[in-house]
């Protein structure tokens, strides 16, 4: 959980916003999934993932969107979760937790109360109008060169 809001989504605010919204996952982090069982050095690792609900969630940075490499895994990884049984969510970066977005992921589980923990505990905010609206709000940037 975190210890401290910090004003913007992240790796570690996602455990915390799946504890609100679905408290009955279970929810474990860094999760190694062997996908060759005589090689324990080849696995898929996933950040966030419940064998209760048998769902994954995947923060992606900006690093998940320009190395092709990168994203090929990614999506390796997203088809061997789902043959084995689990639904794959991904939560992009430049995603932040405005309500249509707790909305859209939570539909089942969305509830104010657990909005209002939930901005609270990552933002520090009050209310949706103290969340960052979605989009980069700061990014790596390279300086065209003439």
């Amino acid at each position: 959980m975190a210890d401290m809001p910090n004003g913007e989504m992240s790796e570690k605010n996602l455990e915390v916003l799946l504890t609100i919204f679905r408290p009955d996952g279970d929810w474990k982090t860094q999760g190694r999934f062997y996908y060759d069982p005589e090689n324990r050095r080849k696995f898929y690792k996933v950040d966030c993932y419940s064998e209760r609900l048998k769902a994954v969630w995947e923060y992606e940075g900006p690093e998940h969107y320009c190395d092709v490499w990168k994203v090929r895994r990614d999506e390796e990884r997203k088809v061997y979760l789902e043959n084995n049984g689990y639904r794959f969510f991904r939560w992009p970066y430049y995603a932040q937790l405005t309500k249509d977005i707790a909305k859209h992921f939570f539909a089942d589980a969305y509830s104010d109360k657990k909005y209002h923990q939930a901005i609270s505990m990552i933002y520090g905010a009050n209310d949706q109008s103290s969340v960052l609206a979605p989009g980069l709000h700061t990014s790596k940037t390279r300086q065209p060169t003439l």
